[in-house]
């Protein structure tokens, strides 16, 4: 007896299938103000196959709708509007409710009904639903959760786009009266400025390609170009989404903060792959933005893990392009006293005069702290302001036993900054978008110096220390950046 045969529908089938049982798509065509770094499946790399992914728009788009709508009393209207009141229970095998779900599982539950759970999560919910009798159709709706909300991109064009060389390394070689110290060095030499923002490209040392002769002082051997970023790339994007869930201001609000605020690839929050609406405006900017900032952003109570976007006291656009932005923001985080010659100043922070205190190991030049960093004995005031603008932070002593110091997380070694700046173009606004994350501060269970983690770490400066650090009078690191960038 011949065996059956079954066509399977085709992929492009399927996706028309797909389509039609969702809402006409938004759509946008975006071009990038600033070079797009990384975005490949590489971290800090371009995938030159897929300069921009899909994947990677809706994990922003994710991100976006959390820091705008995750406010607990949003998230519970949420959960009536999809009907997902059965769901908010943490239930025993026979399907026994035990308790009600946690804010944070509350919001887990929405964000994974609208933008799709990870399989663990997905697993739960079908137990969820076998528990509650659910019919086979209702079953079927629920577990196309992950797919409620679709990202395509229609098309990425280069045509006006350059791909950009970011660093080059070579050997330079160090002529010595005495031979013995005469060598070759490894250098590197950013070619995009602000090359502040591209350290993290920077070329490490390559031994095999060191030269073996000696030179002449100045000599430069091996240059080797190191990693690139595009510029000028416009794309467009197609968003589709259920027609059976009334899921589109949630959306809209997600994107709507993703164009202002965010962007594609890696390193956003400095800026890069910065996109622009191609579309014209008709509105004034200033009347556009409050009008879409009281609509897309709900303000209120929300787990304190989640990053938010604050009230409007916290954003600032200042008229500037993003490069002066940038060195404004470098100049504050480093501020440093007159150096002498090519030798940098001493630190205005507290944070190395407090390392060399707690290690009790210092060049002779700086054993004496500063004398604005002394509390009431002349002792070096132990506090680590700079924590609130990201995490870890390195700390290099040249010369001492321990060279380097790195302040981190007890339990989480990184933490993200709250701080992002970033061009934003708007009919008449052309400038740049300064805002302070609503986020804690640092992380759970404190701070530690890697090398010495028994070491108590503040961060905090209080009432009368406000001469210690270089704010201006201010005791609030983020609102005196605000200020100074504004």
């Amino acid at each position: 007896m011949p065996r059956a045969t079954v066509e399977l529908p085709t992929l492009e089938a399927v996706k028309t299938q797909l389509r039609q049982a969702l809402n006409t798509p938004i759509q946008r065509h975006y071009k990038l103000l600033t070079p797009l770094y990384g975005g490949g499946v590489r971290a800090g790399e371009n995938d030159l196959n897929l300069l921009i992914r899909p994947t990677s728009i809706r994990g922003h788009l994710r991100f976006w709708w959390r820091a705008a709508r995750a406010s607990n009393e949003h998230i519970k209207k949420l959960i009536a509007d999809f009907r997902l009141q059965d769901l908010q229970y943490k239930r025993d095998k026979n399907g026994k409710i035990e308790r009600e779900f946690t804010d944070i599982e509350k919001l887990r539950l929405v964000e994974g009904w609208i933008w799709g759970a990870a399989a663990e999560e997905q697993e739960e919910l079908s137990k969820l639903e076998t528990i509650n009798n659910l019919s086979k159709s209702e079953i079927a709706t629920k577990r196309l959760a992950q797919s409620r909300v679709q990202v395509e991109v229609t098309d990425i064009s280069t045509e006006n786009a350059n791909r950009l060389k970011v660093f080059k390394g070579f050997w330079e070689y160090k002529f010595d009266d005495d031979p013995k110290k005469s060598k070759w060095l490894w250098k590197t030499k950013c070619l995009i400025e602000p090359s502040y923002l591209y350290f993290p490209m920077r070329p490490e040392e390559d031994e095999t390609t060191k030269p073996e002769h000696d030179g002449n002082d100045g000599d430069k051997w091996g240059e080797i170009p190191h990693g690139s970023v595009w510029s000028g790339v416009e794309f467009q994007i197609k968003i589709y989404f259920l027609k059976s869930e009334s899921i589109q201001e949630e959306v809209e609000a997600a994107l709507w903060a993703w164009e202002v605020f965010g962007g594609i690839g890696a390193r956003t929050r400095r800026g890069f792959g910065a996109i622009s609406d191609t579309r014209k405006p008709t509105t004034k900017f200033s009347d556009w933005f409050e009008q879409a900032f009281n609509t897309h952003v709900k303000i209120g109570l929300s787990v304190n893990e989640i990053p938010r976007i604050p009230d409007k006291s916290q954003i600032v656009f200042p008229k500037s392009n993003w490069e002066y932005a940038i060195n404004k923001y470098q100049q504050f985080r480093q501020q440093r006293g007159r150096g002498n010659g090519q030798r940098p100043g001493r630190s205005k922070w507290t944070e190395a005069d407090a390392i060399r205190q707690i290690t009790g190991s210092s060049h002779f030049r700086h054993r004496d702290p500063l004398d604005e960093h002394k509390d009431a004995n002349g002792k070096a005031i132990e506090v680590f302001p700079r924590a609130v603008l990201g995490l870890p932070i390195i700390f290099q002593f040249i010369g001492a036993p321990t060279p380097t110091i790195t302040l981190e997380g007890r339990q989480h070694e990184r933490l993200a900054s709250p701080i992002i700046i970033r061009p934003f173009h708007y009919g008449d606004f052309q400038g740049v978008v300064v805002i302070a994350l609503s986020t804690p501060l640092i992380p759970p269970n404190g701070l530690k110096l890697k090398e010495i983690p028994t070491q108590h770490v503040a961060y905090e400066i209080h009432s009368g220390q406000e001469a210690t650090v270089p704010l201006n009078g201010e005791i609030d690191v983020i609102q005196a950046l605000l200020k100074e960038l504004k």
